[in-house]
């Protein structure tokens, strides 16, 4: 692994644990934060609302501070509508890459890999 030596932290989303959000948005390590677009899709979702226990601002507001890379997986089933897409602007992301097998729309592809690349 070519970061084996960097402090990093993994962890999935979970609304009632916001203060996790709060450490991806300030901690010094590489953060990667696990999180299924649901959870941040609609504006009446916990993590777009006022937090006291994050000093009266919003857990987004944490991840759009920083600007982060986000990978999306099967893009085709996440990123498919023009809500979704919205909400994936809305993390005021530094680049987003799209991971997936079947290009329905190539956006800046990078690399390709063919079925006998594959194999």
């Amino acid at each position: 692994m070519q970061y084996d030596s960097v402090p990093n932290r993994c962890f999935f989303y979970n609304s009632a644990k916001l203060s996790d959000v709060r450490q991806f948005g300030t901690g010094a390590n590489i953060e990667v934060m696990i999180i299924n677009i649901d959870a941040f899709k609609k504006m009446a979702n916990i993590i777009n609302q006022l937090q006291e226990k994050l000093n009266g601002e919003t857990a987004m507001r944490y991840i759009q501070d920083i600007r982060p890379i986000v990978i999306i997986d099967e893009p085709q089933s996440v990123d498919n509508t023009a809500k979704a897409k919205e909400a994936i602007a809305l993390l005021n992301p530094l680049c987003v890459f799209r991971y997936f097998a079947k290009h329905r729309e190539k956006i800046n592809l990078l690399y390709r890999l063919t079925p006998v690349d594959a194999y």
